[in-house]
């Protein structure tokens, strides 16, 4: 926990981030530790081939998501996000329980883009947007063929909050015609399977009595998945 003194100067200044150097150690027998509901999470996914990427931003507490190709031209040949996330959650309704699954409609917006400098401002501008609202503790859960510290430098904006990064070995080639679809299903499907992971990751942390970035920070994630 925050010490005593340090957060009372930081509630006169309405300030809402301290330093770690501030953190107090307290045993889970004094304190409760990431119970369900009390820190929200985005996801953020990125990947990227040669002049190819995608991104998407998933905000589950506003079911609603945002989703940039970027390629040479500006070429949006994307799926119905909206019917194909409906299809996969329904798929994975049927392998795994509902309070594991993220909310059931979203609201997608789709962004073709030839610049990969447009993404990163619109990114940024979002983020921004969403900690200048202060909806109570959020993280982002991170997942990127980047290294953490390259995206970042192209995002400053993660420097704002916690970040986890999710470290899943995404086996997909965009060097095919239909490459955003089969880029977009991938997408999906990591999202869908978020909220599990992240559920095992807190129970991890909660175990060896460590903050879930930094846990993620050390040691690499043991959920790690190709999937399909």
């Amino acid at each position: 926990m925050v010490n005593k003194h340090v957060a009372r100067d930081l509630a006169g200044r309405e300030a809402d981030t301290f330093d770690l150097e501030h953190l107090e150690r307290r045993s889970l027998a004094q304190f409760s530790y990431l119970e369900p509901g009390s820190v929200r999470h985005i996801y953020l996914y990125h990947h990227s081939q040669g002049h190819k990427a995608l991104f998407g931003l998933f905000i589950p507490s506003q079911r609603k998501a945002s989703v940039f190709v970027l390629d040479t031209v500006r070429s949006n040949q994307m799926p119905n996000l909206t019917n194909l996330y409906a299809a996969e959650r329904s798929a994975l309704l049927e392998k795994t329980s509902e309070e594991l699954l993220p909310p059931e409609k979203h609201t997608f917006e789709v962004r073709a883009e030839n610049d990969a400098k447009a993404i990163s401002r619109a990114l940024q501008r979002i983020l921004l947007n969403y900690k200048e609202e202060r909806r109570g503790p959020t993280l982002i859960a991170v997942q990127s063929n980047w290294e953490l510290q390259r995206l970042a430098a192209a995002l400053p904006v993660l420097e704002e909050f916690p970040v986890v990064p999710v470290h899943v070995v995404d086996e997909i080639s965009y060097n095919v015609l239909d490459w955003q679809r089969h880029g977009a299903r991938r997408m999906i499907r990591h999202y869908l399977n978020l909220d599990s992971c992240l559920s095992q990751a807190f129970d991890m942390a909660r175990y060896r009595n460590i903050i879930i970035h930094l846990f993620y920070r050390h040691s690499r994630s043991p959920y790690n998945s190709s999937g399909s």
